[in-house]
């Protein structure tokens, strides 16, 4: 149905309110979604009813909307009357020239206006309007007549989805992957995923990550580059994913040993070692062999130490019945 007419009401501009951003609303459900608006024009500062309302500025159809005209006794001015007072953190308009938006309090006094910069449809913050009980909207313009398609408010209780994290950045750490993003406000947990294919699609590593970092371990395979977003999420759902972040598993391999020396006495004593440390036991064990080694070969066990401060097996070489060397490649 189309609208009826507003036109135009020359007041003083009194200050602009700074745009915040335009986030994403969990619905585009506002505090004015369906609601009667008045319309009418202005005698002087306050606003005169024309007897008529109109919905087609508030029902969320784009196709629909409402004539203002300026001449003769038109309408160029709608509003609407808040049961309570309210706070109002954001707006939507969608065609018109130079609309202002005014709130007025309880008493009929102006609080403040806001002159829209945006009429495409976006919903848009704006430094919050407490105690806001009447909405004013109209034209400053000198047009004649033009088309106001939709209008919206909204306030903090309409939680806005998060916005998507940003500057997140993977370190390789040993065979782990060390995450890093930007804390986003709004966003109660954060959801990590992560794709074998940059673009994805990716799959859900870890949900409900409380802070800004996160250590990825499971499932890695050396070689494999893997690509990393991240979400933010609160109870309106989750926001778009972060930019994309790289990371390689490239873990040095290298050669270690199991020695194994037995005794005289049969006990088996049984080392993890380096190959360097390998070849120091052997080295010992030839010299002894003829005649030019020491009598007693140290090894200092550096795993298990319980409440010492160190662990060391001192062998004897006139005990040693035989030693096995068992060489595996370490990640």
């Amino acid at each position: 149905m189309k609208k009826v007419s507003l036109g135009i009401c020359l007041i003083a501009l009194v200050m602009f309110f700074g745009l915040v951003g335009s986030p994403s609303y969990a619905s585009t459900e506002g505090l004015l979604t369906n609601k009667q608006m008045e319309t009418g024009n202005f005698s002087g500062y306050d606003f005169v009813p024309s007897g008529e309302v109109t919905t087609d500025v508030t029902d969320g159809d784009d196709n629909t909307f409402y004539h203002y005209y300026t001449y003769g006794t038109g309408n160029y001015a709608l509003t609407y009357t808040f049961s309570n007072e309210t706070t109002i953190s954001a707006y939507k308009l969608l065609g018109g020239k130079n609309i202002i938006i005014r709130f007025m309090d309880s008493a009929g006094q102006e609080i403040s206006r806001v002159y829209p910069p945006v009429n495409d449809g976006t919903i848009t913050t704006i430094t919050p309007v407490e105690d806001v009980k009447e909405v004013n909207v109209y034209t400053s313009t000198s047009l004649y007549e033009m088309d106001l398609f939709e209008v919206n408010l909204y306030n903090d209780s309409q939680t806005a989805v998060p916005e998507h994290p940003t500057s997140l950045n993977a370190t390789v750490e040993d065979t782990s992957v060390l995450l890093s993003w930007d804390s986003v406000n709004g966003a109660d947990t954060y959801t990590v995923k992560r794709s074998e294919i940059s673009g994805g699609p990716y799959t859900t590593v870890s949900e409900s990550v409380y802070g800004t970092s996160y250590e990825d371990s499971v499932g890695l395979i050396n070689g494999k580059t893997y690509y990393y977003v991240v979400v933010a999420v609160n109870d309106s759902g989750e926001s778009e994913n972060s930019n994309e972040a790289t990371a390689t598993i490239l873990v040095t391999e290298t050669t270690r040993a199991l020695l194994v020396v037995t005794m005289e006495n049969g006990i088996e004593k049984e080392y993890d070692l380096t190959i360097g440390e390998v070849q120091n036991f052997i080295s010992w064990y030839e010299g002894n062999s003829s005649e030019s080694g020491t009598a007693l070969y140290t090894i200092t066990k550096d795993y298990n130490h319980g409440p010492f401060l160190s662990r060391k097996d001192y062998l004897v070489f006139d005990k040693i019945v035989m030693f096995e060397v068992n060489e595996y490649i370490s990640q």
